[in-house]
Formats: structure tokens, C-alpha cells, sequence
């Protein structure tokens, strides 16, 4: 029976098997279905699913809504997992500026704002966001990114993720 349920368990490793489906609802990853993989050989580049790290800035990013709750979510304070690109693999050199993220000499198009305008009927507001401290890395984790949407809640904002839940694939948005 160990033998079954070893095989089992290395057979997604081995053959990159599928190990599941995810539904993404959020802009700044394209809206629809994604087929997982066993996160192995994570480059950058690749679409993945992640926790935000625990810390002061993914909490802000709770509190606003920037990053979604499920009931008996499988991330901190039962999120979900984000839906990103990787912008840095382990022991790359990072360097968050105003200008984006630096990795290894080649800067991100998006740029890190402290503030966006909203509107409502009352007229314009400024409403502040804090961005992880800009400075050089060198992380055993995962700087990730939204290569859609500028204004994307991504570690221009929360940090590296320390774990790659899974590696995913985009199959398109009705798929049934």
C-alpha cells in the first residue's frame, strides 16, 4: 500500500501531470480557468498560484479587499492564493525603486505608486498604499508580479512569497 500511494505522489513530479484546476476572477491576471502543476522548476516569467507573505503589507492589502477571502481559504486569514508572474526566482538580485522592480538588471514597466485618485460624488481623493521598503534583495523566495494590470496588489506592495503553491497554465475563461 506505501508503495501505491508513493507512486501515486511522484507520478505528477515525474510526468508534469496536472494536479488540479483553479477559476481566477481578479483583473490582473487574465480572467478564467487554470490548470495546476507540481511548482518544480520555477522560472521567471512562469504564471503561479501563491499565499501573500504574513506581514504588515499583505494585511493592508486584506483590509482593502486587494486580496480576496474564502471561507476555509488555504493562505493567511483564509485568502486566496494570488494569481502572478515570477519576477524573481531565489538569490536573484532585486532592487524595488519607485521605478519598479530591478531583477538582475532588468527593470518591470510598472512602477510602484504610494497613492492612486478615486472618485465618488463628493469629488477626487488620494488614498495612500504602502509599499514593501524599496532597497536591494537578495531573497530565498519569490519576488511575483502582474504583468496585465499596473495597479495589481503584487510584491511591488507585500514583498517575496517564501513558497509557489503551484505552477499554472491558462486554458481560457469558459472552458465547459
Amino acid at each position: 500500500m506505501k508503495k501505491i500511494l508513493l507512486l501515486i505522489y511522484l507520478v505528477p513530479f515525474l510526468f508534469n501531470i496536472p494536479v488540479g484546476l483553479a477559476y481566477n476572477d481578479t483583473v490582473s491576471m487574465p480572467v478564467g480557468w487554470y490548470l495546476l502543476f507540481v511548482p518544480q522548476n520555477i522560472k521567471i516569467g512562469d504564471t503561479v498560484l501563491a499565499c501573500a507573505p504574513a506581514n504588515k503589507y499583505s494585511m493592508q492589502g486584506i483590509r482593502r479587499g486587494y486580496i480576496g477571502r474564502v471561507i476555509n481559504g488555504n493562505c493567511i486569514d483564509d485568502t486566496k492564493y494570488l494569481v502572478k508572474k515570477v519576477a524573481s526566482t531565489p538569490f536573484d538580485d532585486v532592487i524595488l525603486t519607485p521605478a519598479g522592480i530591478d531583477v538582475n538588471g532588468r527593470l518591470s514597466r510598472y512602477r510602484v505608486i504610494s497613492y492612486f485618485y478615486y472618485k465618488n460624488r463628493s469629488g477626487k481623493y488620494k488614498k495612500t498604499i504602502k509599499h514593501y521598503p524599496f532597497g536591494k534583495y537578495i531573497v530565498n523566495g519569490y519576488f511575483l508580479i502582474s504583468t496585465r494590470k499596473k495597479l495589481s496588489y503584487d510584491s511591488r506592495y507585500y514583498g517575496p512569497v517564501k513558497k509557489i503553491a503551484y505552477k499554472a497554465a491558462f486554458l481560457g475563461k469558459h472552458i465547459l
